[in-house]
C-alpha cells in the first residue's frame, strides 16, 4: 500500500496540469457553441495558462475571434496564434 509519504507534499507542477487542462476544455467548449468557428480543427494547448492555438480558419475575423474568446477564459495569462488564415477559395 502506498502511502502520501511516498509523494512530495503538493506542487505547483499538479496546480497548472489541472489549471491547463480546464483551460484548454473550457476554450474549446466555448469554441463548440458558436457555429462560425464549430466546425473548424483547431488546437488548443494550455501550458501554466499561456495557451497556443493553431489551425487554418477561412479569414481574419474569425482568427481574432479565436484569440478573443480563448482571452475571457479566467486562468489565461497569454495568447499564441499559430492560426493559418487560407485564402477564400479552398473554402467555397
Amino acid at each position: 500500500m502506498l502511502s502520501n509519504d511516498n509523494f512530495p507534499p503538493s506542487s505547483n507542477n499538479i496546480i497548472h496540469l489541472n489549471t491547463d487542462t480546464s483551460i484548454a476544455a473550457e476554450i474549446k467548449a466555448m469554441y463548440q457553441e458558436k457555429p462560425t468557428i464549430s466546425k473548424l480543427n483547431i488546437s488548443v494547448i494550455s501550458v501554466k495558462g499561456k495557451v497556443t492555438l493553431s489551425g487554418n480558419v477561412p479569414n481574419l475575423i474569425i482568427e481574432e475571434q479565436l484569440v478573443a474568446l480563448a482571452s475571457e477564459i479566467p486562468g489565461v495569462k497569454e495568447i499564441i496564434s499559430h492560426l493559418r488564415v487560407l485564402s477564400l477559395h479552398l473554402w467555397t
